[in-house]
């Protein structure tokens, strides 16, 4: 018994043993590290099924773990995919999350064969794996084949590029990969290296042995850098090597000689520039050490995202330091693997040797059948030399290599890749070929010509155009940053909104600050300096806040597009950009996801064909932590001013070039509108001084030092300005702090002539604090009457070297105040600071005297009372005046009309009952604010609810309303414009609801885009004959406002003399929305007739149909209608062209005889 259980027990360790020993086979790999690599774009949910490619099939694959690689993402989509997607008929999606970690979890994988409301008919099931490595996040899948052909697992969402191009999602487009050119520096310039702008100093490039004891006798050209020409310890010089697309999979490696002429000569850096985002990392750093020698250095980069190489020399504390580089090669892991890239290989030089080209997971060779000196030429192009010098087939690869192309011809240079010339297809080759027909190179001249679709750098480099003018050093030397003029809307709230504007309806103001400002805003802007502006809202409380462009733009051919950078580290929350046009707003873009602690850049693309204003809205819900921001925007220049579309406020300056601008920018020593025409009339400002003569209307104040004028720099190097900020040159004046021989903490005051508080007040200057020994600068408000201080501005510390422009807010806490300008001496002799053009807005008011000095309180206001009163008195006679003549006027015309238009009389309709509940006077709902967006806010609705009654929504009440119109008012209390029902007085009713409007008047203005002044016109009688005699102040005494009265008056000068059709367009031809002639009658589902572009996009704007009977949308054709109006155009248009030859004739508008002076207009009953 004792033997049998020791049997069992030893079979059963063996058992275990077995049991082990096969797991341990199964899963002792990582599948993190043993997988199979798919690199097939056409995997991308974004990839249709091409004409001439045979989809793809899995059901080939065998089951094991597999890692998708190509550019268009790693990731099966988790969504359902449309057949005849991901390059396949039947595309296979995986309905499932990712995992977040590391454990291996199981997944349903779909196939969608199209079956209408079912995307997922005969699932099974995979395994996929959370993984990381060196170069970030990967999933890998444990695959199963398909059990028929025609369908696979579909990888990643980006569109396809063409061969040996990427997609860029950054800048939607596609980007060209190609390997860097190696360099020794041996021809002319710096191969495709470029010297950056952001350093102290240049890379110089020196012929090894002349004249220099300290730089390497031997070795050809290189670069150095050196102290020879008065470098400082720690200053730099950098230069920046090519975009760089790598190897998702595999490490990019660089190499390079380096040299050192002492132990004391400097550091030697190596950094990474993201393409994206400009962040920089360093990837490899070297201080002297051995002296006199060349050393061979590699860096591994272990980057995923495309990425340029910086190398950067630093001076050491030695004396005539030198340091230098040559020899800069990389490994053709520096290169995406994508169909179509090319390489050489096996050359004895960088530039020759055997060409390879990728094609289908594989690099394979080329056949020289039909191989001519003009396609090595392009493929020299291609891998960014300038030609070829040989071709021949020198360099045989191994037997394992496969030919993957036969019979390549180009017919010309103009090709940028190999792929575009007449070539046989893929594996497709002669019996002939083999691998002593190879095609081998030798390429010469470091060149790389940019593409016409692209921006070139003036170091050279290709940027995509969307990368000009978008706030980011994208070129490395800031040239394509350099010329953005025409690049309207630009602010990066350095020094204020620049022209954009809060809106005083929202519930809170964006607050402008710093990196860390306050808890939950981000710690750097999108540069990612701690010391730049941005606009933000924290999550401490709910708000919603408006941001406004008050300039208006028309699009050019839709190339018009808001680019900006915005941070969105909140949940309950989200930003938009909303456009206005003339007929309402529109939502064109909204984030409301959180995007985690980092900036993104956007561009909106602005479709409107109308003049349109843009405007940003941020919006928190419940409070909670982190930020919503915005920063560096600008528009294209697709977007065109609109002269006409900007009208001036008191709060806005109209330019010359038509766009509108903050007044608190006018006259402020800066053209802020592209016509300069904000500074063309600025001699007589308030406390304005450019210090050309003197200081002007300022004065010194108590300080232990001065103030002083001076021009050109200041005694001390290393501080102080070089040229005014006035005129930019050495001639102009300034004034300035000498710091030299004085001593820390003393202080110099200017004061400014005495404002008084009547309206808030703006303070301008420039100002210049570069040096290392800089101090302070102040602005202080001095109250008149008592002499306290308050500090209302602070700069410490070197702020760059330029000149800076500041801005102050003055509110209304001090009856009579003097600004102060108090500069504080630092540290040292290079601390001087200067100031220039100083200035205030144009509505602050400056004292005088005689205000209170010699009366006493009681005086002025016995006086100021008694003024007002007799004002008073005398604007209600005026009013009472011009009541009564009017009143009379309207009778006597009347009552001369009321024969010829008793026919027309006869038939009105009756007035409506405003004991209906839905009809509203105007003064009735500007009594109740029903349309207020504050009163709504305050009533308690909430802000999705208010922002539908919002100043430029739908339901606004227009500016140009009579106080006799009516409004329809719904349960919602949303109120909209009755047309056609300003009361118009009669003989025998004095309140008759129908509006009398003469046709020929109100076809001009419908025509030309007058429609807003349709109502305003006829109720004060004018008819399209006293348009004739009428002058601009006629239409402005009625309320037109003069840009209007002048462009009405100028199209009908420009209109001539039109004779119009006797015939009236029938009701049923008109849309009762669009109020005109239908081109597409549609019924509704609401049984109303509209044109089918009128009630789509009222629809879109207002989500329910214009007598809110449908909250859906269901439309059909009303052919008969149509046939009717077709053939009622054609027989206008007939008797027109018959019978006013010459005549410019608008057979859609809706024209009368001139006989009769009037029609009813009345709305459409459907």
């Amino acid at each position: 018994m004792k033997n049998r259980t020791k049997w069992t027990s030893t079979l059963l360790s063996l058992i275990a043993i077995i049991d082990l020993g096969l797991m341990c086979g199964a899963y002792g790999t990582d599948p993190c590290t043993d997988y199979h690599e798919l690199n097939q774009v056409r995997r991308s949910s974004a990839a249709e099924v091409q004409a001439g490619h045979s989809p793809l099939c899995d059901n080939t694959l065998t089951k094991g773990w597999y890692r998708f690689i190509s550019y268009v993402g790693g990731d099966i989509p988790t969504t359902c995919v449309e057949p005849y997607h991901c390059g396949t008929q039947v595309p296979i999606w995986m309905n499932g999350t990712l995992p977040t970690d590391s454990t291996v979890v199981n997944r349903t994988v779909c196939p969608n064969y199209g079956v209408p409301g079912n995307c997922c008919p005969f699932p099974w099931n995979i395994q996929v794996k959370r993984c990381v490595d060196t170069q970030g996040v990967f999933y890998v899948y444990e695959l199963v084949p398909p059990t028929s052909c025609s369908q696979a697992y579909c990888a990643g969402t980006l569109p396809i590029c063409p061969e040996g191009e990427v997609y860029d999602q950054y800048n939607d487009i596609c980007l060209e990969t190609r390997h860097p050119v190696p360099c020794d520096f041996e021809a002319i310039g710096t191969c495709e290296w470029h010297q950056q702008t952001d350093d102290e100093f240049d890379w110089v490039k020196q012929t090894a042995g002349e004249a220099d004891n300290h730089l390497p006798a031997d070795g050809g050209h290189f670069l150095y850098v050196g102290s020879d020409d008065g470098q400082q310890p720690l200053d730099t010089a950098r230069i920046i090597g090519p975009v760089i697309v790598p190897s998702v999979v595999r490490p990019c490696n660089m190499t390079f000689s380096y040299y050192f002429s002492g132990p004391d000569a400097g550091d030697l850096d190596v950094l990474t520039r993201q393409y994206y985002t400009g962040v920089e990392r360093p990837a490899w750093q070297k201080s002297a050490g051995t002296a006199g020698v060349w050393t061979q250095g590699t860096v591994s980069f272990q980057e995923q995202e495309p990425f340029q190489v910086i190398l950067q020399g630093v001076i050491g504390y030695g004396r005539d330091v030198r340091i230098a580089i040559d020899d800069i090669s990389f490994s053709w892991d520096c290169v995406r693997e994508v169909d179509g890239s090319v390489r050489l290989v096996d050359g004895a030089r960088f530039d020759e040797g055997r060409v390879e080209i990728y094609y289908n997971h594989r690099w394979g060779t080329i056949c020289n059948i039909g191989w001519t000196q003009t396609s090595a030429d392009v493929v020299c192009a291609q891998l960014g030399y300038k030609a070829s010098v040989w071709t021949g087939s020198r360099y045989p690869a191994p037997d394992s290599t496969p030919i993957l192309l036969d019979d390549v011809t180009c017919d010309s240079r103009n090709k940028s890749r190999i792929t575009e010339c007449r070539t046989k297809p893929w594996e497709n080759w002669s019996p002939l070929c083999n691998h002593a027909r190879d095609v081998s190179v030798g390429c010469v001249g470091q060149w790389h010509q940019c593409r016409p679709d692209q921006f070139v750098c003036d170091n050279a480099v290709c940027l995509p155009q969307t990368a000009q003018c978008d706030f980011t050093d994208d070129c490395g030397d800031r040239s394509d940053e350099s010329d953005c003029g025409n690049y309207p809307g630009r602010c990066d709230f350095q020094n204020g909104l620049c022209n954009w504007v809060q809106l005083k309806s929202d519930s809170t103001d964006w607050t402008r600050g710093l990196g860390g400002s306050e808890i939950g805003a981000p710690l750097v802007d999108h540069e990612g300096l701690t010391d730049g502006y941005f606009l933000y809202l924290t999550g401490a409380k709910e708000a919603t806040s408006y941001l406004l462009l008050p300039t208006y733009f028309i699009s050019n051919n839709n190339n018009c597009s808001l680019l900006f950078h915005y941070y969105m580290n909140i949940g309950d929350a989200s930003l938009s950009v909303r456009v206005a046009s003339r007929t309402g707003t529109r939502l064109e873009w909204q984030q409301s996801v959180p995007q985690g602690p980092t900036w993104l850049k956007q561009e909106v693309p602005i479709t409107e064909r109308t003049t349109f204003q843009v405007s940003f809205q941020g919006y928190i819900g419940m409070p909670s932590e982190g930020s919503v921001a915005i920063d560096d925007i600008t528009l294209t220049p697709g977007c065109i001013i609109d002269n006409d579309g900007c009208t001036e406020t008191s709060a806005t300056f109209k330019c010359g070039s038509g766009e509108c601008i903050s007044l608190d920018y006018v006259c402020d020593y800066q053209e802020n509108c592209v016509d300069g025409s904000d500074e063309s009339d600025c001699y007589k400002g308030p406390g304005r001084c450019d210090f050309e003569e003197d200081l002007c209307s300022w004065s010194a104040g108590s300080g232990d030092i001065e103030f002083q004028r001076g021009r050109e720099s200041t005694s001390t190097s290393g501080t102080g300005p070089t040229v005014d900020h006035t005129h930019q040159n050495p001639l102009g004046f300034y004034i300035f702090i000498d710091s030299s021989g004085s001593n820390e903490g003393q202080k110099a005051q200017l004061v400014s002539p005495v404002f008084t508080d009547g309206t808030p007040c703006q303070f301008r200057f420039f100002y210049h604090m570069q040096g290392r020994n800089i101090g302070s600068l102040h602005v202080l408000v001095r109250d008149v009457r008592n002499g306290s201080t308050e500090e209302v501005w602070i700069r410490q510390g070197q702020q760059g070297r330029g000149w800076l422009f500041g801005s102050v807010s003055i509110g209304t806490n001090n009856r009579n105040y003097q600004v102060i300008l108090e500069a504080v001496v630092g540290n040292g002799d290079q601390g001087d600071i200067a100031v220039d053009d100083v200035s205030f807005a144009t509505y602050c008011t400056l004292h005088t005297k005689g205000d209170q000095d010699g009366m006493s309180s009681t005086t002025v206001t016995i006086i100021a009372v008694s003024s007002v009163s007799v004002v008073l008195v005398g604007i209600g006679l005026a009013v009472f005046i011009v009541y009564w003549r009017r009143k009379k006027i309207k009778k006597e015309r009347y009552r001369n009309n009321n024969q010829n238009n008793s026919h027309q009389l006869g038939r009105l309709p009756a007035r409506p009952e405003l004991g209906d509940g839905n009809l509203r006077t105007y003064e009735d709902l500007r009594g109740r604010t029903t349309n207020n967006y504050e009163s709504l806010i305050g009533a308690g609705r909430s802000v999705p609810q208010a922002e539908k009654f919002e100043p430029d929504g739908a339901y606004a009440i227009p500016a140009y309303a009579s106080s006799k119109d009516l409004f329809s008012v719904d349960t919602s209390s949303q109120a909209s414009l009755v047309k056609n029902t300003v009361g118009m007085a009669t003989a025998e009713n004095e309140n008759n609801y129908t509006m009398l409007v003469d046709d020929r008047l109100r076809n001009f203005l419908k025509i030309n885009g007058f429609d807003d002044y349709i109502n305003i016109l006829a109720e004060n009688h004018f008819t399209y004959e006293r348009l004739q005699s009428c002058k601009e102040v006629d239409l402005i005494n009625i309320g037109v406002p003069l840009a209007k009265a002048h462009a009405i008056l100028s199209a009908f000068r420009g209109e001539g003399t039109y004779e119009w059709s006797n015939e009236i367009i029938p009701s049923k031809y008109i849309c009762p929305i669009s109020n005109s002639v239908m081109k597409d009658p549609v019924r509704a589902n609401d049984g109303c007739i509209y044109d089918r572009a009128a009630i789509t996009a009222w629809y879109e704007r207002n989500g329910c149909t214009p007598n809110l009977k449908a909250h859906t949308l269901d439309l059909q054709s009303v052919d008969g209608l149509r046939e009717e109006i077709d053939e009622f155009r054609k027989r206008r248009q007939n008797r027109a062209n018959n019978s006013h030859t010459g005549h410019d004739v608008r057979p859609d508008s809706a024209q009368s005889d001139s006989s009769r002076s009037a029609t009813p207009m009345t709305d459409v009953d459907c």
